[in-house]
Parts: structure tokens; sequence; C-alpha cells
């Protein structure tokens, strides 16, 4: 008997330890980007239930006050797309926007399919370690009664200040209600290169 694991679902990881980001300007942009009015006239969408710039400030990356975490995406992005086989590909954000929640908030599983979007990825700038992120099986099926490895519906990373996962952008993913007072968040969706 043989068993064939494929397809792999891979996430990539990386904190920022050395402070290569100033987190505490980052928290500062981030709040007064959600405090935007036109960013509190659609706080949720169907897909996010937490105050969310998604709708209508999604080109955030294209702002100085966030351009260090830009080079920082992406220059993780092009180690994660080398290791995936694009030798030559440059991700390069095309959306970035950030959700901001409070207890009880919540991001219904979901993913960034779209024309050109070829990886996803969340940084976390403020957060409880109880509130981070479930990486998700896009497979429905009966739950094991007891789960292996080869039967596992998902994995959760706990929330860390100054983390990076990106992920490709077909993955499956969502939170939990939030349980701290405060989770700030910046999503992106990165492009190999810059197409359009």
């Amino acid at each position: 008997m043989t068993i064939d694991l494929l397809f792999p679902t891979p996430v990539y990881r990386v904190v920022d330890t050395e402070n290569f980001l100033d987190r505490p300007r980052l928290l500062e942009s981030c709040l007064e980007v959600v405090a935007r009015r036109e960013v509190q006239d659609r706080l949720s969408n169907p897909f996010h239930r937490v105050a969310s710039s998604h709708l209508v400030a999604d080109r955030l990356h294209l702002e100085p006050r966030f351009s260090g975490l830009k080079r920082f995406v992406e220059k993780h992005a092009g180690k994660f797309s080398r290791s995936l086989g694009y030798p030559s590909g440059k991700p390069r954000i095309r959306q970035m926007w950030v959700n901001a929640g409070k207890p009880g908030d919540f991001v219904y599983p979901h993913a960034h399919p779209g024309r050109n979007v070829f990886m996803a990825g969340v940084f976390y700038v403020k957060c409880d370690k109880r509130d981070g992120i479930s990486i998700l099986s896009q497979q429905s099926r009966e739950e094991p009664e007891v789960t292996t490895p080869l039967s596992t519906t998902g994995q959760y990373y706990e929330g860390q200040e100054g983390r990076l996962l990106l992920f490709r952008a077909d993955t499956l993913h969502g939170t939990f209600p939030q349980k701290g007072d405060s989770r700030v968040i910046i999503s992106f969706n990165l492009a190999l290169d810059d197409a359009d």
C-alpha cells in the first residue's frame, strides 16, 4: 500500500525579530487609515466582520509611510516564490489594506482569487497571541474521529506581533472571534513582477 501526499499548502512565516519595522509608527498609521471617514462608512462586508479598509483604501503600499513594510513583504515574498519554483519571480504588492478588530470580530474563511493575484499574506502589527489565523483545507469532508497528519483539515497560527505569513492566493484562511482587546493587521495581495 502507498499513500501519496499531493498538492501541499505551503505557508511562509517569519518574524521581524530585529525590529526592522517601526511597529509603533506602523500601528499609528494603521489606526489613522481605519479612522478615515470613507473607511468608517464601510466598516465591514460579508467576508469581514471587522473594521477594514479593504473596500475603500487598499493601495496603502503606495503611501510613503508604509514603504518599509512594503520592502519587507516583497523581500520575503521573493524568497517564498523562489522556493515555490519561480526563480526569476519578483512578487510585487498589488493591494494592501488594514483590518482592525475588537473583541468578537472575525473574518469568514475565504481565499484571494483574482486576476494576477499570485500570493496573499498578513502582517501582525498588534495582537493578542490568542488571535491568530487558521489555514484551512479546501476539501469538505467528514471530521475524523482521530485527527492524523493525513486527515487534518487546518492549521492554526497564534497571533504574534511582527509576524509575516505568506501563502498562495487560493489558500483558504480565516479567523475565530477575537478574544483580545485589539488586533491590527495589514493584509495584502501580490502578483509576480508588475503584471496588470
